[in-house]
């Protein structure tokens, strides 16, 4: 019997992988995100979990960005008030993702694979779940619209109610030649903007005269995820660390974004 097990396959075999491992008595499991590339089978390997009483974690390393780190804490201290409205925005050019692999072989290139850029930066709409709670409402609109050799989408663009009551928006695309990556958070008292790649925080408070800022430049990439799995290999999984359930949520606000863009209508969510 294994204690613990990594899964970091395609997305369209996270489930079967997974079911697997609990099988095998695998009792705590680390699952590359997103959990699955649809929401088929995700009660059914959702009741086994439980029945094996096993813990299964998803691998969304960016939680472990320092920069939103920060911005968690800000928000939990409510620093620029009320959250009102919140953009989230990334784009890379997909050529240059993997130099090593042809693009248009790759897992992203293929919808059975799991690919698409919904999927793919998926960590979006975890880490606005993760900030801001459970999101209600969302319409969509992507398809591929570029010159790139694949199947999938590479653009997409959401308009997200939460149920706090703020409203959200989020751009994802494989087209971007300079790579982007930013949160920009509007307030009732203040203003802030995260660049993911810079790795700077700017924030304004009606409270101050002068911006504040977080520079954590010296923060590597590879320290997110030595810090996920230090995290995830301890005794004690802090709740900083995706859940199954989180998972479900954040693949469940793709799967509807998706409906909703194809059938040109605002989806409902539901926070179960």
């Amino acid at each position: 019997m294994v204690g613990e097990l990594i899964i970091a396959t395609p997305t369209s075999f996270h489930l079967s992988h997974v079911e697997t491992a609990l099988h095998g008595g695998v009792k705590k499991i680390y699952l590359e995100k997103p959990i699955s590339h649809n929401n088929d089978r995700i009660e059914e390997i959702s009741s086994l979990i439980t029945l094996c009483g096993a813990k299964v974690f998803v691998g969304f390393d960016l939680r472990y960005d320092l920069g939103l780190v920060k911005v968690k804490q800000l928000v939990q201290e409510q620093a620029l008030g009320k959250i009102c409205s919140v953009h989230a925005h990334v784009g890379q050019y997909l050529p240059d993702w993997r130099p090593n692999q042809d693009y248009r072989q790759s897992m992203s290139a293929s919808f059975p694979m799991g690919g698409g850029v919904m999927l793919d930066l998926t960590h979006e709409i975890d880490y606005l779940l993760y900030l801001f709670g459970d999101i209600t409402a969302v319409a969509n609109s992507n398809g591929h619209r570029s010159d790139l050799e694949i199947e999938t989408e590479d653009t997409s663009d959401s308009l997200l109610q939460f149920k706090s009551g703020c409203s959200g928006t989020v751009h994802l695309d494989y087209l971007q030649k300079f790579p982007t990556r930013y949160l920009h958070i509007i307030g009732s008292e203040g203003a802030l903007r995260l660049d993911l790649l810079a790795r700077n925080l700017v924030w304004n408070s009606s409270h101050s005269s002068k911006p504040n800022t977080f520079d954590y430049s010296n923060f590597e990439r590879n320290d997110r995820f030595m810090s996920i799995l230090s995290d995830f290999i301890s005794a004690n999984p802090s709740n900083q660390l995706c859940s199954w359930a989180e998972g479900r949520k954040s693949l469940n606000v793709i799967v509807e974004s998706k409906l909703a863009s194809s059938q040109m209508q605002i989806r409902r969510i539901s926070s179960s």
